[in-house]
């Protein structure tokens, strides 16, 4: 639950906001405990060497909030208090990620779950496969350390805990962890130069993305004609989308829409499927939808390979239909009851976004509806719309927070330039999302909230007029 109320533990500092900011973070705090609480798996410690329940979990949407807020009042707190000086020189200094691509490319947590109290950094060099200096090694350890993945249980001696957990190369973290920190930060490193060179400035083509001039020399002309040069990195990226839904917890409109109260055999079209995640926990979680995945010949094909192995039934009883085609130049099939897409909009700018919209908007039966499931960016600014965005359940902070909850809905915003980036793209506002919506032919209707993630409901415009 997200509150304000007072509490007498509280130091009252004379200054109204500051007061506000620690009565945020101890309702906060205790928000999120009573959530570990009702696990029946106790708190965890910062120093655990095993996950707790909740570390996997998709729907804890009362720790997602409470984090929310705890994550968004710290920072603003500490930016207030600390000098701007400060601040800004470490936030110049991202040096984390690289450190994490070291640890997750020698599989080094892999190695530390072998060793549950810990190996000095000199053996751990030893076993990496390019037998690193140890010394050097060190130096990165030390760092991801003091920022709380891995332990040091004795000089230079590291084990693993909660956080370096997600390191270990079969969690599909890891993989989301390397794309941010090697392929991903290829665009974001140039950015600068992107944004002011004469023919990349201006244009939104995403051949023209700043990920793109930063791979003008190996011949790619877009982010995934990178991965067609790079086919050894394809699974990996396959595998990191996984830990991204696993992160975002998109699993949670399986249990958070209601599908149950459907008829029997109603359709649920995945455009841009993919092989089909979200679609696959839906259709065992409930029997009453019969899926159809469609995308691009080679995406089907592995779609084919998956469900094959993960629900051989639902293919053998015609649950599920695969049918390849371009969203781009085609339309999916037609008069299906859901048209569903999950991170196909934040690919795509404007033009091309409509584009896809249309091609489904032709094929819609009156009571078809489009289902977007992404991230919606929310204003920094408070304005009339906020009384709207209530109503459609996308509620704002409370001040002295931003609107949008500043640094609690940091990744939010790293998403964001990540799309401009890689596509020359953007996440959008509910409002960018509804001229979209309007300018194909549907409307906008209702929004979920999912916490970080939210669904977007349309109709098509004057259905039934």
């Amino acid at each position: 639950m997200e509150h304000n109320s007072p509490s007498s533990s509280v130091i009252q500092t004379g200054s109204k906001e500051i007061d506000k900011l620690l009565t945020m973070i101890i309702t906060s705090t205790q928000d999120a405990l009573a959530e570990y609480k009702k696990s029946g798996a106790g708190l965890p410690s910062p120093h655990a060497t095993e996950a707790h329940p909740l570390d996997s979990a998709s729907d804890e949407f009362a720790l997602k909030r409470a984090l929310r807020i705890l994550e968004g009042a710290c920072e603003t707190l500490c930016t207030t208090l600390a000098q701007p000086m400060h601040t800004i020189l470490n936030r110049s200094m991202p040096f984390e990620a690289q450190c994490m691509r070291l640890i997750v490319e020698n599989r080094i947590a892999d190695l530390l779950e072998k060793f549950p109290n810990g190996l000095h950094v000199a053996e751990i060099a030893s076993k990496t496969k390019n037998q690193m200096n140890p010394r050097k090694l060190g130096q990165v350890m030390g760092l991801l350390a003091a920022r709380g993945c891995f332990r040091e249980v004795s000089e230079n001696t590291f084990t693993n805990n909660r956080l370096s957990l997600t390191l270990v190369s079969t969690n599909p973290v890891a993989s989301m962890v390397h794309l941010c920190s090697y392929e991903i930060q290829k665009s974001i490193n140039v950015l600068p130069e992107a944004m002011t060179d004469p023919e990349y400035a201006i244009t939104e083509s995403a051949e023209k993305s700043a990920y793109t001039f930063a791979v003008r020399d190996e011949g790619a002309t877009s982010f995934y004609g990178w991965y067609q040069k790079h086919p050894e990195l394809q699974g990996q990226f396959d595998h990191a989308m996984i830990g991204l839904s696993r992160v975002e917890g998109s699993l949670s409109i399986v249990n958070n829409y209601p599908w149950s109260d459907l008829p029997q055999g109603t359709t649920f079209c995945d455009v841009g499927s993919g092989v089909g995640t979200i679609p696959l926990a839906l259709a065992k979680a409930h029997p009453n939808l019969r899926i159809i995945l469609q995308d691009l010949p080679g995406a089907i094909e592995e779609a084919k390979q998956l469900w094959k192995t993960e629900f051989p039934e639902a293919i053998e009883t015609g649950k599920v239909t695969f049918k390849a085609f371009d969203f781009f130049a085609e339309s999916p099939m037609e008069d299906q009851d859901f048209y569903y897409m999950k991170h196909i909009m934040h690919n795509s700018p404007d033009a091309e976004a409509i584009k896809i919209l249309k091609n489904i908007a032709a094929v819609m039966k009156p009571s078809s509806c489009v289902l977007i499931h992404e991230i919606v960016m929310m204003d920094g600014v408070r304005s009339a719309e906020d009384q709207e965005s209530q109503a459609t359940s996308m509620a704002k902070a409370q001040e002295p927070l931003l609107p949008n909850y500043g640094s609690g809905n940091l990744r939010h915003h790293n998403q964001n330039l990540n799309m401009l980036g890689l596509f020359n793209a953007r996440q959008r506002t509910r409002g960018q999302f509804r001229a979209l919506g309007e300018s194909a032919g549907l409307e906008l209707v209702e929004v979920l909230d999912l916490v970080e993630m939210h669904v977007l409901k349309f109709q098509k415009i004057n259905v039934g007029a």
